[in-house]
């Protein structure tokens, strides 16, 4: 923070210090506010001392230890509680008092010294304390020199001297409860920041398992069918079909290159997402993905051997670029999860942007198959959807006595 015009600055370890500190307490306040205060009421101590014609007497240690606290707590790590800061100038003060003023022409500074503490103590204590503080200067500043010493009669400057206390109270309490209200509100930004990259980070990492579970699906696809080539060639040179093992071969080969450009590509796009995504301004080279990219999805996932019929309905270029990354998460999610739990199986995609956006990915349920709706996937989907203020279901549902796996996600627009 930057300091007051005027204040010596201390250096940068004490100032974080003392600031530390007292936010620790819940008390957000530049270093340079406390110290001007201090300083505050040592200059008026010295004041009072030169009214009474002591500044050269052993009462010049009375202005020590008024400053000591203040010392101690811009020194140590430990924080030094208000009350020994009350005690400190209490007793300072009460030395001074003991000693009659014989200057004239000025009122006695001794209050307005009194006044400092006492607004220091109660800014960071309360209220209760502020007013135990606010009586205890009065005793010392007023009662002390007057009826007990007898050390001043000046019944006007008993007065001025006890409003001084109280509105060094008033004041201290009215910065206490700025202090408050600034240390609350620093906290709920750090509260949510914490949030926001607590949010950033489950944003990058469901973009990084979509494209990883897409690819890593669409690659099994590609070497099982490598495989199942293989063996078929196999089986059929075996029956005398030398010829087909070659083909079979070249077959495999093809591929076992789609599923190696099918790799690279998803290497791509995670480069490509992490980069965008930890930018934050969606700018770059390339664009993530939106709707118009749904029925080249479709066909990749088509060529890698699962069979996947879709129907389009309305402008896929008119939907918005984060409802159209949505869509096309949803879908690529979905299909994964039908290579995976029922590989082979039909899968129906039906998409319609015209009012709103809805995605429904319907595969049979196959024998022995367990898809669930506890997985980071579905997790994924139905947060991304949220997201976006629409709603998705996933789940079993029996249709024309076929079981079947449905997701279904809905954005109004």
């Amino acid at each position: 923070m930057e300091g007051a015009p005027g204040v010596p600055r201390p250096p940068a370890g004490v100032r974080a210090r003392i600031e530390d500190k007292a936010l620790r307490h819940g008390l957000a306040a530049p270093w340079w506010i406390g110290t001007t205060a201090v300083l505050a009421q040592v200059a008026a101590a010295l004041v009072a001392l030169a009214q009474r014609d002591a500044l050269l007497s052993p009462a010049l240690l009375a202005v020590a230890v008024v400053a000591a606290p203040f010392v101690v707590q811009a020194h140590v790590h430990a924080w030094v509680p208000a009350w020994v800061d009350l005690a400190a100038g209490l007793v300072g003060a009460a030395w001074i008092a003991a000693l009659p003023v014989v200057a004239t022409g000025l009122a006695d500074f001794l209050p307005v010294s009194l006044a400092f503490l006492v607004a220091h103590v109660t800014a960071a204590t309360s209220a209760r304390v502020g007013a135990v503080a606010a009586v205890s200067a009065i005793g010392v500043a007023v009662v002390l020199p007057g009826p007990l010493l007898g050390t001043s009669a000046d019944p006007g400057g008993a007065v001025v001297g006890v409003l001084e206390v109280c509105l060094g109270a008033v004041i201290g309490y009215w910065f206490r409860t700025q202090m408050r209200a600034l240390a609350a509100e620093r906290a709920a930004r750090s509260q949510e920041a914490e949030r926001a990259a607590l949010a950033e980070r489950q944003r990058i990492a469901r973009e990084i398992h979509d494209l990883v579970a897409h690819s890593l699906s669409v690659t099994v696809l590609h070497v099982a069918g490598a495989r199942q080539v293989l063996l078929d060639g196999v089986a059929d040179a075996a029956e005398g079909r030398p010829a087909a093992l070659d083909e079979a071969t070249r077959e495999a080969c093809e591929a076992l290159a789609d599923a190696e450009e099918v790799g690279r590509r998803a290497m791509a796009d995670i480069r490509r997402t992490v980069g965008l995504l930890a930018r934050g301004d969606g700018e770059g080279r390339y664009a993530l993905p939106d709707a118009r990219d749904l029925p080249a999805l479709v066909a990749q996932v088509r060529a890698a051997g699962l069979p996947v019929e879709a129907a389009v309905e309305g402008d896929l270029a008119a939907v918005p670029p984060a409802l159209g990354l949505g869509l096309y998460r949803v879908l690529q999610e979905s299909l994964a999860n039908a290579a995976r739990h029922a590989p082979g199986a039909p899968v129906q995609v039906e998409v319609d942007v015209r009012r709103g956006a809805r995605l429904r990915v319907v595969n049979e349920v196959l024998p022995g198959a367990v898809p669930g709706t506890d997985g980071s996937g579905t997790d994924g989907m139905a947060a991304r959807v949220a997201g976006l203020g629409g709603t998705l279901r996933a789940g079993r549902r029996r249709e024309g006595g076929v079981v079947r796996w449905v997701v279904e996600a809905e954005v109004a627009r």
